[in-house]
Order: structure tokens, then sequence, then C-alpha cells
């Protein structure tokens, strides 16, 4: 079974519908819209190739198929999504993705897909925890047998299981809100990160573009957001993930 395979059939539909072709193609535009508009702001740009390309930037205009068609060509898919939106633009489309770099549009639309999805994921595990408490508590009281290797060992109580369980997936949810200010990061920073491309107001454009997409801006990036950001996360959805491998199979295996 593929991981394509595993998303379809186990993932939920609001995450998957963030995750989607459409979305990341939607995100990326709103990428592009918004340092137009942080572009015209500080004069860099014609107010008017600001309107136009905010007004295009959308999946509606800017479409998938187009995309592929265009990637087929230029064998590069920002070099494709670039290309579509400026033919939407007219005399304006010289002004997409002015002064910008692939990484600036796919790192910073990639922190919004994962605000949205971990903002879900966060939520879920919330609900969890608290379900975990209600039945630590609910089962305080109720003896079974604990076990060590598998083996009768001296009694606990039920609600005691549920409470170590809570008490995990607590830290789960501790670990996430520490993690979320490494992980949901932007930059507008140019080929090879020193901002050259964007000049002395390149700081404030930055800024300006971030605080619109609500991101905080990555402190030091290369040409690419420094990726052991992402290794983090993963590292975080594994230690996440394993918690209810454990209680899942530790159910299945009191059942015998």
């Amino acid at each position: 079974m593929s991981l394509q395979d595993v998303i379809s059939r186990y993932g939920s539909s609001e995450v998957k519908k963030i995750f989607s072709e459409e979305t990341r193609i939607e995100k990326m535009l709103n990428v592009e819209a918004a340092l137009v508009r942080a572009l015209a702001e500080f004069n860099e740009v014609p107010r008017e190739a600001a309107d136009i390309i905010s007004k295009k930037a959308r999946v509606e205009f800017v479409t998938p198929e187009r995309i592929k068609e265009l990637e087929r060509k230029f064998k590069h898919d920002i070099v494709a999504l670039v290309n579509a939106l400026a033919e939407q633009c007219g005399e304006y489309g010289e002004y997409v993705h002015f002064g910008a770099t692939s990484n600036d549009i796919i790192d910073t639309a990639w922190a919004l897909q994962l605000k949205d999805s971990l903002k879900i994921l966060g939520e879920k595990l919330i609900e969890v925890s608290q379900i975990l408490c209600e039945y630590a508590l609910k089962y305080k009281d109720l003896v079974m047998v604990g076990r060590t290797h598998g083996q009768h060992a001296i009694p606990i109580t039920l609600g005691f299981k549920f409470a170590v369980y809570a008490a995990e997936v607590g830290r789960h949810i501790e670990r996430l809100q520490e993690m979320l200010k490494r992980v949901l990061v932007g930059k507008i920073r140019g080929a090879v990160g020193t901002m050259a491309s964007f000049g002395p107001k390149a700081l404030e454009i930055e800024r300006k573009v971030l605080e619109e997409l609500r991101l905080k801006p990555a402190e030091i990036t290369t040409q690419v957001v420094c990726r052991d950001r992402y290794a983090e996360l993963i590292s975080w959805i594994a230690i996440t993930g394993s918690t209810f491998d454990k209680i899942a199979i530790e159910i299945r295996n009191l059942q015998r």
C-alpha cells in the first residue's frame, strides 16, 4: 500500500482538503498576492499591478490544469504557476513574483497549510485528552488486573490506566504548542536568502507579507527555510502516533 493509499483510506476529509493540490495552489497564490501588495505599499511596483494581480491570484483563474500544462513545458512547478498567473494579468504580469525565489512561495505556503492542519490536530488532541481525563475520574475506583511483562501483577484501577494515557497525550499537546513557533514560519528573502533582490526595504516588505499571512519570519534562512524545523514536526508526529499505537495494541491484547 502506497502512502497516497494510506492517506486516501484513513485521512480525515478536512485534512485531506488542506493538502489537496487545489489548496496548495491557493496558498501559493495567497503568498504571491500578499507579496505584490507589500511591494506596492513600499512603491516597488505600481499600485495597479498589485490590484490586478491580487484579483487574479485565485484558483478560478490560475487553474491546476493550466499549471500542469505549463509545467510540462517549463519542467518547473513554480515557473509554471508564475506564468499561469502572469498571463492572467496582462501588462502587469511582469510584476508577478517580483524579487522572489521559488521557496519564498513554496515554504511560506507550506507553513500556511501546516498551520491549518496543526490547528485541527491540536483541537483533536485536546478533545481526546478531555475524554481520557473524564474516564480517569469515572473509573478511578474500578479495580482491574495490573500487568508487568504481560503477566498478572498487583491490582490497579481502570481510571489509573486512563490517567496514564491522559498524561502522555497532555505532553504531546505541550510539545505541539512549544514547537509551533519554530515550524510555522515563512520567508520572503529571494535567492540564497540575503534579501538583496528586494533592496533596502527588504525587511519591511517581508514583515508586511508575513503579518498579512499571520506567520512569523524565520530568524535566518538560505534559499529555503531550514529543514530541521520540519524534521522536528515529523518527529512529533511519530511520537504522538506511537502513543495511539500503544493504546490500540494494549486494548487489543487485553481482549484476549
